[in-house]
C-alpha cells in the first residue's frame, strides 16, 4: 500500500471527492489539510474530525513556500484557481484525483485493470453495462467514479478489485498526468459544463486527453464532433449503429458485431450479442451496449459473456424510466439529462410530449435541441434560473408549443406544480417527460433528488 509517512498534502475541496483523496492521504501517512471555497458540509466534517484531519476556509489559507509537498486538487476545481496557480510558481506540483488513485493502485501487490468511459451522455449506463459484463465473465469488478463509488474509494477497497469500469467526467480527465487504462472510449460530445471550460474546444481537448492515458482508444464513429476531434489519432477503433468496417463494432440485422478485435486464428467478424439481450433497443442503448461491448473485447472477453452481462443488466433510475401508464398517458423521469444533448434522446424516443424543462444549463445553448425536436413538444413546462434560454429557443423554433413557466418557494413546490399543472392538460397519447437539458443545483440537492421527487408526486396522482 501506498506510503506517504511525513508527506504533507493539501486537498482542495471538501466535496465527495476531496473527502475520499483526504481518507486515502491520512490512512497512507500522510499530514492532511483540507481547504474549500465555501462552508463545509456537516457530513465532510464529521469525517475530517474522525480522522483528525485540520480544515479551514480557502479565504482564510495563505500558501507559504514548502508547507506542502503536494496539493491534491478535486474534481471540479478550476484549473486556473489561485490555490493552484500559487502552488505552481512555488514548484509545489498539483495532483488530480485520478493521478492519486493511480499511485494507489500500482502500489499494490496486485493492481488492477482499469477502463475509463467518458463523453457528454450516457457515462453512467456504458459504466455500468461494462461492470455487468465483467461480472458475467467472473472477474472481481466494480463501476467506479461519478457513478457513486469513488476511484479512491474503490483502489483503497480490501476487495481488491481485478477489473475497474471507471466512469470520468472531464473535471477529471483534465488533469490526468500518470494514470493508464487497459481501455478507454469516448461516447460522444455535445455542449455541456462551458461554464467551467473555456469553451466547447478547451472540453473536447479534456475529454481526449484520456487517450493520451490508454492502450485501447474506442469513438464513436457515428458522432460528428467524436470523429471531428479524432482524425489526428492513430490506431482507433470505434463502434456504429451502421454495419461496421475494418476496425469496429457495429450492427448487423439484429446482431451486435466485432470487427476490431479478432484475433487472427479467428472469423473476421464474430458476434458478441444480439439486440434482444437488451432491455430496448433505442439507439442510444445500443450505441452504449457497442461502446462496453467494444472495452470487454479489448480485454478479450468472450462473447458468451458480454450477451450475458447485457441480458443481466438493469438501468439506473433516473434514465427514461417509466414512472406510470394511465388513461393513455405515459410519465417518464429522465432527470439524468442534464444536457441538452441527453434531453434529445429523450425527446427522440415519443411523439407528443408535455415537456418538464429547465434548471442550470451551464453555459450551454437550447436552439439544436429545440430545433431538433421542436415538432414533438407539445408543451413546455419550464422550471428554474435558466429557463428563459429554453423559452426563448421554443420562441423562435417551435412557436406552435405552448409555454408556461412554473413557479413555487421550494423545488419540490416547483415540482409538485409542474406535475398537477401537467395532470390537468394531459390527453391520451401525451408523454408527459422529465428531461430537464439542465443540472439540478438551482432547486435540488442534485438529480436523484428532482427524480425522486418527480416520481413520489406522479405516483400520488393514481
Amino acid at each position: 500500500m501506498l506510503s506517504l509517512i511525513g508527506h504533507r498534502a493539501l486537498v482542495a475541496g471538501a466535496g465527495t471527492s476531496g473527502m475520499a483523496m483526504a481518507r486515502a492521504l491520512k490512512v497512507s501517512g500522510a499530514k492532511v489539510l483540507v481547504v474549500n471555497d465555501s462552508t463545509i458540509p456537516e457530513s465532510s466534517l464529521k469525517v475530517l474530525e474522525s480522522l483528525n484531519i485540520e480544515f479551514m476556509l480557502t479565504a482564510d489559507f495563505s500558501m507559504h513556500n514548502d508547507t506542502f509537498d503536494t496539493v491534491y486538487a478535486s474534481q471540479g476545481w478550476k484549473l486556473e484557481h489561485s490555490l493552484f496557480v500559487a502552488a505552481e510558481l512555488q514548484g509545489i506540483p498539483v495532483v488530480g484525483e485520478v493521478d492519486l488513485a493511480w499511485r494507489i493502485n500500482t502500489s499494490k501487490t496486485n493492481p488492477s485493470l482499469w477502463f475509463g468511459i467518458t463523453g457528454t451522455n450516457g457515462k453512467t449506463t456504458t459504466t455500468e453495462m461494462l461492470n455487468s459484463i465483467f461480472l458475467a465473465a467472473g472477474m472481481n469488478s466494480v463501476a467506479c467514479g461519478n457513478v457513486g463509488f469513488s476511484l479512491i474509494d474503490a483502489v483503497m477497497d480490501k476487495s481488491n478489485y481485478t477489473h475497474l469500469a471507471v466512469e470520468l467526467a472531464s473535471f477529471q480527465t483534465t488533469r490526468i498526468r500518470e494514470a493508464q487504462f487497459w481501455g478507454s472510449a469516448i461516447l460522444n460530445l455535445a455542449e455541456d459544463h462551458l461554464d467551467w471550460h473555456k469553451d466547447f474546444t478547451d472540453y473536447a481537448a479534456s475529454k481526449f486527453n484520456l487517450f493520451n492515458y490508454s492502450k485501447n482508444s474506442i469513438i464513436n464513429a457515428d458522432d460528428e464532433k467524436v470523429t471531428s476531434f479524432a482524425d489526428k489519432i492513430d490506431d482507433l477503433k470505434s463502434f456504429t449503429l451502421n454495419t461496421p468496417r475494418k476496425g469496429q463494432l457495429g450492427v448487423v440485422e439484429d446482431l451486435l458485431v466485432d470487427r476490431a478485435f479478432i484475433p487472427n486464428s479467428e472469423a473476421e467478424a464474430i458476434e458478441i450479442a444480439t439486440l434482444n439481450d437488451l432491455k430496448n433497443a433505442a439507439p442510444h442503448t445500443v450505441s452504449n451496449a457497442l461502446a462496453a461491448g467494444a472495452l470487454a473485447r479489448s480485454a478479450s472477453i468472450s462473447s458468451e459473456s458480454i450477451a450475458a452481462g447485457l441480458r443481466n443488466f438493469e438501468p439506473g433510475m433516473h434514465r427514461i424510466s417509466i414512472v406510470m401508464e394511465r388513461d393513455g398517458v405515459t410519465w417518464i423521469n429522465d432527470s439524468k439529462a442534464t444536457n441538452p444533448h441527453a434531453a434529445g434522446a429523450a425527446l427522440k424516443s415519443f411523439q407528443r410530449v408535455i415537456w418538464i424543462a429547465g434548471g442550470l444549463a451551464k453555459g450551454a445553448t437550447m436552439d439544436d435541441l429545440v430545433k431538433m425536436n421542436h415538432d414533438r413538444i407539445r408543451v413546455a413546462l419550464l422550471i428554474g434560473q435558466d429557463r428563459e434560454l429554453i423559452a426563448n429557443s421554443l420562441d423562435k423554433y417551435a412557436p406552435e408549443t405552448i409555454i408556461e413557466r412554473i413557479d413555487g418557494l421550494t423545488g419540490k413546490e416547483v415540482m409538485h406544480n409542474a406535475v398537477n399543472r401537467a395532470k390537468q392538460i394531459c390527453e391520451a397519447g401525451d408523454v408527459v417527460l422529465l428531461a430537464p437539458a439542465c443540472a439540478s443545483m438551482d432547486q435540488f440537492e442534485n438529480y436523484a433528488e428532482r427524480g425522486q421527487i418527480f416520481t413520489e408526486l406522479v405516483l400520488r396522482l393514481g
